[in-house]
C-alpha cells in the first residue's frame, strides 16, 4: 500500500495530536458534503428553470448551464476526494485515483469563476452590436463555452510543469474578477444614463426597448458577479491570513483549514450563486415558484415574443415577459420592434397600418414609451 496518502506529520511543538482532530474534522466534512449533496440535487433543477426562462439569449442559456455544469463537477468530485479520505477507504484513497478527480475538481473551480468574465464578454459585445446575427450568436456561445475550459487546462499544466506557482494564479483570477465586476457596473450605469437622455429625444421604440432590456439583464447579472467577487475575496483573506499565521504554529492546522476554508465557500458559492436571479428576475423567480409547488398561474407563463392585434388595441410581448399595449395608431412602430426581434406583423396590424397617419402615431408612441418603460427601469 505503498501509493496510501498518509496524514501530514505536525512540524511544530504547538500542534494537538493529530487524533484530537477527529471530532472537527468529522464536523466539517459531513457539513461540506451536505452542501455538495444539495448543489447535485438542485442541478437538474435549476438547468430546467434556466432553459425555460424566455427573455435570456441562447448564450446566455449556455453561459448559464456551463456554470451549473461545473457547479455540479466541483460538488461531485469534492465528494469523491471527501468520502475516501475521512470515512477512512483506504483502499479508494490512493495517488492513482485521487490525481485526476483533483485536476478535474480544480478545473471546475477556475471555469465556474472564468464564466463570469465570458458573461462580461456577452454584455459588451450586445451593448455595442444590439442586434447580431445568427452566426455571431452561435459564435459566441461557442467561444463562451469553450474558452474557459480551455484557459483552465493551459493554466493547470503550466502549474504543474512548474512556469507558474499556485499563487499567481489565484492572482490572476482575483484581478480577472474584479475587472469583470467593474465592467458590469459600467455597462449597467452607461445603460442607464443612455437610456435617461434618449427618452427625452424622439427615438424608436426599438431602441428604447433594446436600452431597457440590458438595463433589466444587467442589474441582474450585477448580483452575480458582485457574489462571484465577494467569495473570492473572502477565500483569499482567509488562505493569506492563515498562511501568514498559523504556518509558524503548526503546519497540519494550516493544511487543514486551508483547505476546508476554500472548499467550503465553493460548495457554498455554487449553492448560491443562482439566487440572485430569484431576487432580481422575475421570470425566473415565477419558474422557481412552479417548482416548488408545482403550478402557477397562466399569466405568469411566459410565451416567446410575440406581436399580435387585440380587439383595442396592439399587443406586444417583450423579452421581459411584460405586456405593452399601444393603440393603433402606432403601427410604423410595431412593424419594427417585430422585425428586429425575428417576429413577423400580424395582418391585422399590417392591414391597418396603411389607414392611419404615421406623424401622430409617432408622437403619441414615443410619449407612451418613455413613460412605460422608465417606470419598468426604476
Amino acid at each position: 500500500m505503498g501509493n496510501i496518502i498518509q496524514p501530514m506529520e505536525h512540524t511544530a511543538k504547538n500542534c494537538s495530536d493529530a487524533y484530537e482532530m477527529d471530532s472537527a474534522r468529522l464536523g466539517l466534512c459531513i457539513f461540506e458534503m451536505f452542501v455538495n449533496v444539495c448543489v447535485i440535487g438542485a442541478s437538474a433543477p435549476f438547468a430546467k428553470m434556466v432553459t425555460a426562462i424566455t427573455s435570456f439569449t441562447g448564450t446566455m442559456k449556455v453561459l448559464f448551464l456551463n456554470m451549473l455544469f461545473a457547479a455540479f463537477g466541483i460538488a461531485a468530485t469534492r465528494l469523491f476526494v471527501l468520502i475516501p479520505q475521512y470515512i477512512s477507504i483506504n483502499s479508494l484513497y490512493s495517488a492513482a485515483f485521487v490525481a485526476p478527480v483533483q485536476i478535474f475538481h480544480d478545473v471546475s473551480i477556475n471555469v465556474n469563476t472564468l464564466i463570469t468574465v465570458a458573461i462580461t464578454m456577452e454584455f459588451f459585445v450586445y451593448s455595442i452590436w444590439p442586434n447580431p446575427t445568427k452566426s455571431t450568436t452561435i459564435t459566441l456561445s461557442a467561444i463562451n463555452t469553450f474558452w474557459p475550459w480551455f484557459t483552465t487546462i493551459v493554466m493547470y499544466w503550466l502549474e504543474q510543469n512548474g512556469i507558474i506557482e499556485t499563487v499567481p494564479q489565484f492572482a490572476v483570477l482575483e484581478v480577472i474578477n474584479i475587472i469583470s465586476w467593474m465592467v458590469f457596473l459600467r455597462l449597467y450605469f452607461d445603460n442607464c444614463k443612455k437610456y435617461k437622455n434618449k427618452t427625452m429625444r424622439s427615438i424608436s421604440l426599438d431602441e428604447k426597448y433594446q436600452i431597457t432590456v440590458k438595463i433589466r439583464v444587467l442589474r441582474t447579472f450585477l448580483f452575480l458577479a458582485a457574489l462571484t467577487t465577494l467569495r473570492n475575496f473572502i477565500t483569499m483573506t482567509l488562505l493569506i491570513v492563515l498562511l501568514s499565521y498559523v504556518i509558524p504554529e503548526c503546519l497540519y492546522l494550516t493544511k487543514f483549514y486551508c483547505g476546508h476554508a476554500y472548499d467550503i465557500t465553493v460548495a457554498l458559492y455554487s449553492l448560491l450563486f443562482i439566487v440572485p436571479l430569484i431576487f432580481t428576475h422575475s421570470e425566473f423567480r415565477k419558474q422557481f415558484m412552479k417548482f416548488l409547488f408545482g403550478s402557477v398561474s397562466p399569466a405568469n407563463v411566459l410565451p416567446n415574443i410575440t406581436v399580435s392585434a387585440e380587439r383595442h388595441g396592439m399587443q406586444v410581448r417583450n423579452a421581459l415577459g411584460e405586456n405593452l399595449i399601444v393603440p393603433h395608431t402606432a403601427q410604423m412602430y410595431q412593424r419594427q420592434l417585430a422585425q428586429s426581434w425575428g417576429q413577423r406583423p400580424s395582418p391585422a396590424a399590417a392591414a391597418d397600418n396603411g389607414q392611419v397617419g404615421r406623424s401622430g402615431a409617432t408622437s403619441q408612441l414615443q410619449r407612451m414609451a418613455s413613460f412605460h418603460f422608465w417606470e419598468k427601469s426604476n
